[in-house]
């Protein structure tokens, strides 16, 4: 049973949704400034490359490039561990060290079933306000977090100093960036190191330091990551979506957080099915842990490995 302190916090503050409100007022290609204002401020190194984190004037911490990820993992596998129930379903003590993606709630198993992640990674702010007690004592100084703008500016409202313990690299959307208007499809599909859909419903971005494309689920942006870390297996556990209505593995009965993934599904399917061609295509092998999952759909089959069930 999980703590209290691990379930339900306090909402989005009234003022942040009145700002992400008056954000509309500046038309369709800014209104995503929403996540950056009004006093966070990312600044750039001499080769463009995002470098470090400002707060109201104050230096937060430095940022880390993406290639962090293939120097931290001693294994060749990365697992992206997501919320889905069929977390429980699993047991995680059977990954190999240090070689866990672990999104939102999964943090829970770190000092547990996972001794040591491969890093967090966070991009809904909404997760920070409800849940920011469970990150600050599940997640141990040092750890690789991969967080959104929008997730940077609200830790850095509650406590700009836990960032400054942490290996912060920023989750960037190539089509809302910070800083810049939003991006046309048209725009993006002349981009080298881009590889889109025919319909532009969905996108997968080769180099994450220059933003990857988010596709209505975490899943989909730290996917983009764990590519680009190069590994012979990428694993998926809890990446479930198909289930969305159905409490994560985390929360107890009564008190889950409302969740829009059963409405962002086949924007989330786009995305996964490019992804997993991606991954095909490079030699990379796939290995879907989840018995209920979208990935079935996309044609990545259940593997029973980790199941705690089998016999």
């Amino acid at each position: 049973m999980l703590k209290s302190s691990f379930g339900i916090g306090k909402k989005r503050p009234l003022r942040r949704q009145l700002i992400k409100i008056m954000s509309n007022f500046l038309g369709r290609r800014w209104s995503h400034t929403h996540a950056w204002a009004p006093y966070l401020r990312l600044t750039r190194n001499d080769s463009g490359s995002f470098s470090s984190i400002v707060y109201r004037g104050q230096s937060v911490t430095l940022l880390s490039p993406s290639t962090i990820l293939a120097e931290s993992t001693p294994s060749r596998s990365i697992y992206i561990v997501g919320s889905g129930p069929s977390v429980a379903e699993n047991d995680l003590t059977q990954l190999e060290p240090q070689s866990c993606l672990l999104l939102n709630g999964a943090i829970v198993e770190i000092g547990s079933a996972i001794a040591k992640p491969l890093a967090v990674a966070v991009e809904d702010e909404r997760f920070v306000w409800r849940h920011f007690g469970l990150m600050t004592e599940k997640v141990p100084p040092g750890t690789i977090c991969l967080l959104s703008v929008a997730v940077i500016r609200a830790v850095c409202e509650l406590n700009p100093a836990w960032l400054g313990q942490m290996q912060v690299v920023l989750i960037d959307d190539i089509r809302k960036p910070y800083g810049a208007p939003r991006q046309f499809i048209s725009d993006l599909k002349s981009r080298v190191g881009i590889s889109m859909n025919t319909a532009g419903s969905a996108g997968i971005s080769r180099d994450p330091d220059r933003g990857v494309f988010q596709g209505g689920s975490i899943a989909i942006s730290t996917f983009q990551f764990a590519i680009y870390a190069q590994p012979k297996l990428i694993g998926l556990v809890g990446v479930d979506i198909s289930n969305a209505d159905k409490p994560r593995f985390y929360e107890r009965s009564g008190e889950a957080a409302p969740s829009g993934l059963e409405f962002a599904s086949d924007r989330i399917r786009d995305h996964l099915k490019l992804a997993i061609e991606d991954c095909r295509a490079r030699g990379i092998h796939l290995h879907n842990y989840s018995r209920q999952s979208i990935l079935l759909e996309c044609g990545l089959p259940y593997n029973s490995r980790l199941g705690k069930d089998r016999s």
